[in-house]
Parts: C-alpha cells; sequence; structure tokens
C-alpha cells in the first residue's frame, strides 16, 4: 500500500466516524461576538480554511477579525496577514508568546465585530 493509499483510507474513515454528528456552522445573531477556534495537525489546511471562513463571512456582510494565535510555525502568522489582507480583514497579531492564549489575549477586546476567526 502506498503512502497516498493509507492516507486516503484513513481519510474514508475519519470522514465516516464524523458524519453521525457533523453540522453545518451557524452563527446566531443574537450571540455576539461568534469566535470560530481552528485546531488541527500540521499540515491540515487550517489556514486556508480560516481563509476561506473570512471571505464567506464578509460576502454574506459580517464584520471580521482574524486572531493569530500560532506558537509553533512563525510563518503562521505572516501568512494569515496576506490571507487578511486579501479578504480585507483585519488580523491581529501579537509579538511571538509561548502558548496561544497570550497570543490572543486582547483580541477579543475589537469592539464592533460580528465574528471572530481564530488560529
Amino acid at each position: 500500500m502506498t503512502d497516498e493509499e493509507v492516507r486516503a483510507a484513513f481519510a474514508d474513515d475519519i470522514a465516516e466516524i464524523l458524519q453521525p454528528v457533523a453540522t453545518p456552522l451557524a452563527i446566531d445573531p443574537a450571540r455576539k461576538p461568534h469566535v470560530v477556534l481552528v485546531v488541527g495537525v500540521n499540515g491540515s489546511g487550517k489556514t486556508t480554511t480560516i481563509a476561506k471562513l473570512a471571505n464567506l463571512y464578509k460576502g454574506e456582510g459580517r464584520k471580521v477579525m482574524l486572531a493569530a494565535g500560532d506558537t509553533f510555525r512563525a510563518a503562521a502568522v505572516e501568512q494569515l496577514k496576506v490571507w487578511g489582507d486579501r479578504a480585507g480583514v483585519p488580523v491581529i497579531a501579537r509579538k511571538p508568546a509561548p502558548t496561544p492564549r497570550a497570543r490572543l489575549r486582547g483580541a477579543g477586546a475589537r469592539q464592533g465585530r460580528q465574528a471572530a476567526t481564530c488560529c
């Protein structure tokens, strides 16, 4: 079995396991701010997914802010800034810190945001 076949088998199994609990991501406009916390293993497409969500929410007329919390890969913060610029949304990124919590502290203090997507 090749590496690709193993990955495909794992992907199929994971999709089958998650299918019963899969639900659309719905934003309740009565509850603000709405925070989407994105977690995952390296190389799984988190930053790209965040960019897609930012574009989607912005296209729906929502106010979006991205907050960079990656402590492992310094380039991820820069990559998120590029995606934020492309989507036309602000990106909050603090100086490097030892934990994601320390990086994200204060990001939610921005007023008037309907949706905040965090990585």
